[in-house]
């Protein structure tokens, strides 16, 4: 062994940008690689979302994510896509 923890194996890009349409209404996107450097396995993220600012403590977002770990990365040896919404309110 060479006293290495496997932990510093993985390496994590993301790239992620927002736009503003207006006072109201923010557009985002990220991009997520988790890179095993050992075997040159990644697991990759996608994410598209939309912001809708109701008051100024509050706002919904929506989301929709695809998911791909074929190689089994970060253990969920799969593909996944899914949608949410939330509502957040900050007091």
């Amino acid at each position: 062994s060479d006293g290495k923890d496997n932990e510093s194996d993985l390496k994590n890009y993301l790239i992620e940008a927002l736009y503003l349409l207006d006072k109201k209404i923010t557009l985002g996107a990220r991009y997520d690689v988790v890179d095993e450097n050992i075997s040159n396995d990644k697991a990759k993220a996608a994410t598209l979302s939309v912001r809708y600012n109701i008051l100024s403590n509050v706002f919904a977002q929506a989301e929709y994510r695809r998911l791909t770990d074929d190689d089994s990365v970060v253990g969920s040896n799969e593909k996944e896509t899914r949608g949410r919404l939330v509502l957040v309110a900050m007091f």
